[in-house]
């Protein structure tokens, strides 16, 4: 599946069009193998209520993408807050999930019988289905939170709907476990349940005071911003890290970080690499799951992590996205630089997900904006096959007046390392500071001792 596609497909989901008749798809069909459920709650009138959503799947396929489910609930009884809390074990599978509101107040059509709607949606990594989904074991996806403001001694319904509000193209909101296309077999795309076997929740409301009152600590949204951040107003960077390695190195891990002015909850990550050289065996990633495609015939990597509002990096935060674990393929010449570059790739771009009130069909639903960065930092690996001196900091094999510029750089500007630690204590005294690149300008130029005595392997602690 397409990132571009699944990506696109969620966010225009979201802006709800308005239409008189609404018809089920092109590759609809009915089936029986899973449910949603929801929980039931009680409050008095200012409670805040919680209720749970499940999936009970009974036949899981293992080409499995995600789900919709479609939520009605009577808006006079019951105040939907914005902020969902979702389950730890949808926070391990799905690399996409949003929640949107439908109905009064909202973009879009308008329920007959004056009915809100919630739309719940998620998208998971494939080949999960069989092992998060046993038989007859429902699967947490997500709590949303109600205030109860009806009549005490009534109950307010909230239950899985079909049909009674209207996404793009004029195609009904449906309740849905889909699958990702199999080739040349476009009729696979879609598998809707039928309504009839969800459970729906409850909400009592009770006599008396409220006694919760308050939302429950949730983990923290990214802000909100009053206007689009644009290319004069974001300042982001992306960046790798680097080192030395030795020809035939295996699992050489390459840091990436993402660094903005603004806070942001997702992001995607588009690089490329000497695929002559080497090649990326594994990525680890450091927030939450996402998409991984690596393409090491062709030398690129492409990553899609976007967790609704979930705030993923604060205002000048640097985060650790991912690790890429790489193998240096033998007979790389000596004093290469394997080089990694931020490049769209076929299928991926590097931006963040940040959120503003301003733009297109943004009422009261916050815009996801797709902002590339200003600054990207490529790092690189540069190759190292035989032993050098001290004082070789920047590892071209001679000592020189760039040696001691790195190193000052290092020290007083950018408080980075240099290429080659092990080389940087040239007057071999236990440490590393400014007499260092003094005395490389001394030896170079007053004549002062020479080099201390042993061979330098750049890869070493």
């Amino acid at each position: 599946m397409k990132s571009h596609w699944v990506l696109g497909f969620v966010l225009s989901s979201l802006a709800v069009l308005a239409a008189e008749d609404c018809n089920v798809g092109r590759f609809s069909k009915y089936t029986n193998d899973f449910f949603f459920a929801a929980s039931s709650d009680q409050g008095a009138v200012g409670d805040i209520v919680a209720i749970d959503i499940g999936m009970t799947v009974e036949n899981p396929r293992e080409d499995m993408a995600g789900t919709f489910s479609v939520l009605c609930y009577d808006g006079s009884q019951l105040e939907a807050l914005p902020t969902p809390r979702y389950s730890e074990a949808s926070d391990s599978i799905a690399y996409l999930t949003q929640v949107s509101h439908l109905g009064e107040g909202r973009p879009g059509p308008k329920h007959p019988d004056g009915l809100s709607g919630i739309l719940f949606q998620t998208y998971v990594h494939t080949e999960v289905a069989k092992a998060l989904f046993p038989s007859e074991q429902s699967f947490p996806w997500v709590t949303l939170y109600f205030r109860v403001i009806g009549s005490v001694d009534t109950t307010a319904e909230i239950r899985f709907c079909d049909n009674e509000f209207v996404g793009p193209q004029n195609v009904c909101l449906r309740n849905n476990l889909f699958y990702v296309p199999r080739e040349g077999d476009r009729e696979s795309e879609y598998l809707n349940a039928a309504s009839t076997r969800h459970v729906a929740g409850q909400v009592r409301i009770l006599p008396g005071p409220p006694t919760k009152p308050d939302v429950p600590s949730l983990p923290p949204d990214a802000k909100v911003y009053a206007e689009l951040p644009t290319r004069e107003t974001a300042d982001i960077r992306f960046e790798s890290t680097g080192g030395v390695v030795h020809p035939g190195s295996t699992d050489v891990p390459v840091h990436v970080y993402v660094t903005s002015n603004y806070e942001w909850s997702g992001f995607s990550l588009a690089m490329r690499f000497p695929h002559q050289e080497l090649e990326i065996a594994r990525v680890e990633e450091h927030t939450r799951p996402g998409v991984i495609a690596v393409d090491n015939l062709r030398g690129f990597l492409g990553m899609i992590m976007a967790s609704s509002r979930r705030r993923l990096g604060a205002e000048g935060e640097k985060v650790l996205i991912a690790t890429l674990h790489v193998n240096v393929k033998a007979g790389v010449a000596d004093a290469s630089e394997l080089r990694f570059s931020f490049e769209n790739t076929p299928s991926y771009t590097n931006w963040l997900a940040i959120h503003s009130i301003g733009g297109i069909n943004a009422v009261d639903l916050p815009v996801t904006s797709q902002v590339e960065p200003l600054q990207v930092a490529g790092g690189f690996l540069k190759i190292q096959v035989r032993d050098t001196t001290l004082g070789d900091v920047n590892l071209d094999y001679t000592v020189n007046v760039s040696d001691a510029v790195a190193l000052l750089e290092s020290l007083f500007i950018t408080g980075e390392g240099v290429i080659c630690p092990p080389a940087a204590d040239f007057n071999v005294d236990g440490a590393v500071n400014i007499s260092d690149p003094v005395a490389i300008l001394r030896y170079l130029f007053l004549g002062d001792a020479g080099l201390a005595d042993g061979a330098v392997d750049c890869t070493s602690s």
